[in-house]
This record gives structure tokens, sequence and C-alpha cells, in this order.
């Protein structure tokens, strides 16, 4: 009886190890491939540089064309490159304006940075960089909950915003239990997935293209760089953490009545959620604004890139 139980303990031992050593072996190799990571995404050259007064350096990438009317793109909560997320909308709409696709700290190849991720700093930042270009006169284009600070942002500066475009994007409502999560939430994805190496140990070649559709094959290295070690890094968890009270400033906020407002919603997102039309009628106060509602998900500007173009390019306030 007692060599079957030290048979059972001794084997019971190696199946447990088994599974604890190759998991700790690929945390060690995934954090080796991490520092390469970081080497690559720092020595990255898309777009261009500012360094904003915090001293983190910003990346923005201009689609120049004759038009005179400006637009900035905003990326949502969960982009990773905002440069490739919206190449193929910045493309299409540089005949339209000169359009700028901002990457916010944390964001692309921008720096990580230790300011709070508040809805007043990232106002700020913005700011300075539409100064830095020049521009005292745009529209903003905002994804996702770049939405909630583009409303604060256009309170913060009314007469230099011509117009707001929402991309499916977030408004003032109530605080749901998940904005309550989202922060622990992504600190278990962070080390679930990406510490662990597991998002690394199924990202191949078709994986990465599919996430970054836009890259270029000289590119890839950089974006399975981004994809794996850039995902929930300290600054978008800062952001996360930030979120309940961000939504907190902006409540009780609309669109002054200067500004004209193009919602464009994912017909997918109003099945799910029937307030979600209603909540954004409920922030326009312009004449001339409008809520569209076209086929899709919420990644419009992936799902349906033409209905999308479609819809900013008909419309045709003059601002």
């Amino acid at each position: 009886m007692k060599k079957r139980i030290k048979r059972f303990l001794i084997v019971t031992a190696i199946l447990v190890a088994i599974p604890v050593l190759a998991i700790s072996v690929m945390v060690i190799w995934n954090s080796m491939e991490s520092k390469k990571d970081l080497d690559v995404i720092a020595g990255a050259k898309y777009g261009e540089f500012y360094t904003n007064v915090n001293g983190d350096r910003v990346n923005y990438t201009l689609y120049d064309s004759e038009s005179e009317q400006v637009a900035v793109i905003l990326p949502g909560l969960e982009c990773i490159s905002a440069h490739y997320e919206f190449d193929a909308l910045a493309i299409k709409l540089s005949d339209k304006y000169k359009v700028v696709v901002y990457e916010p700290p944390g964001v692309g190849i921008s720096d990580w940075s230790d300011t709070e991720r508040t809805v007043e700093n990232y106002t700020k930042e913005l700011h300075e960089l539409m100064q830095h270009l020049g521009y005292d006169k745009y529209t903003i284009i905002a994804h996702s909950f770049a939405g909630l600070y583009s409303l604060y942002y256009t309170n913060q500066y009314p007469d230099e915003v011509e117009a707001f475009i929402g991309i499916d994007a977030t408004v003032p409502a109530e605080i749901e239990e998940a904005d309550h999560e989202a922060y622990s939430n992504a600190k278990r994805l962070r080390t679930i997935m990406i510490k662990s190496g597991l998002v690394r140990l199924a990202s191949s070649e078709e994986v990465i293209k599919d996430q970054f559709p836009s890259a270029k094959a000289d590119e890839l290295e950089l974006c399975k760089a981004l994809w794996c070690s850039a995902q929930y890094n300290d600054t978008r968890l800062n952001e996360y953490k930030n979120m309940v009270s961000n939504e907190e400033k902006c409540m009780d906020l609309i669109f002054p009545d200067t500004v004209p407002v193009l919602y464009i919603l994912a017909k997918d997102t109003v099945s799910e959620d029937a307030k979600w039309e209603q909540l954004h009628k409920d922030v326009i106060t312009n004449k001339d604004s409008k809520v569209s509602i076209i086929s899709g998900d919420h990644y419009l500007h992936q799902s349906n890139l033409q209905g999308l173009v479609d819809e900013i390019t008909s419309w045709d306030v003059r601002h």
C-alpha cells in the first residue's frame, strides 16, 4: 500500500511539474522576445513625432491634400496602432480633408506616458498637437471611447472644432458594471494573454496580417511587436483605470450649438442596445446635425469602410 501511495504521489508530482515547467519556459521566452519587440517599436519610423509639454513623444500621420479642411482621427480605447487601423479611412477621406491620424500616448509607437490618462490631460495634449501643426479650425473624427474625449474637448475649444463625426462613438450615459470592471479585466488579460506569451504563441503571419491589413510586408515585424508586447501597456491600463472618472466628468455635457455633429452608428450596436440611437440624439444641439445607422459592427471603418466614407463625404454641412 505504501509503495502504491508513493508511486501515485510521484506520478502526480510529475503531471503537475510538466505544465508548470512549460508555462515557466514560455513566460521566460516571451519576456526575452518582448525586450526585442520594444527595440523594434522604439526604432519604428512611420508618421511624424512631436514632443508634448510632458516630454512624451507622440506620433501622428498627416495625409496631406489640397483641401482647406482639416480632420483629426482619434482612436478608441482598444486601438493598438491608429496609423494602421485608420490608414484606409484616412486615404479615402484625403480628398475632402487634410487628415491627421493621432496616436495618443500608449498607442502605436507613441511613448508610454506616466501622465495620468484623464480627459483633461487628453484634451490638453491633443490641443497642443493641433497648435503645433498650425491648425486652429478642424473636424474631429472619433471612434468608440474617443467620442467621450471629443465631447469634452469640443466644450473646451468650441471656436476651433468646426464639426464632430463619431464612428459608433461613446456618449455620456449611465455607468455600467462593465465600466467599473474594465481596469481589473484589462490587467487580467495582460497577465493571462500578453505576459504569459499565449498571444505570441498564436501570432502567425496570417494573424498579424489580419490584425494589421494595411501593413506592408516589411512592416509585419513591427506589427507583430505591437501586437505581442504593446497591448495593455502601463499607459493603456492607466486609461482603463481612469475610465469611470472620465465618464463622470462628461456625464452632463452636450455639444455646443455652434458645432454640427454627425454620428454614424453601427447597426449591430443599435440592435444590441435599444437606447444607443437616442443617447446620441440627446447630446446634439446644432440643427445641421445628423444620426445615421449603417450596417456593420463597432469597427465600422473595417466592417463597412465604404459605407462609412459615403456617409462622411455626403454630409454637406458648411462649417
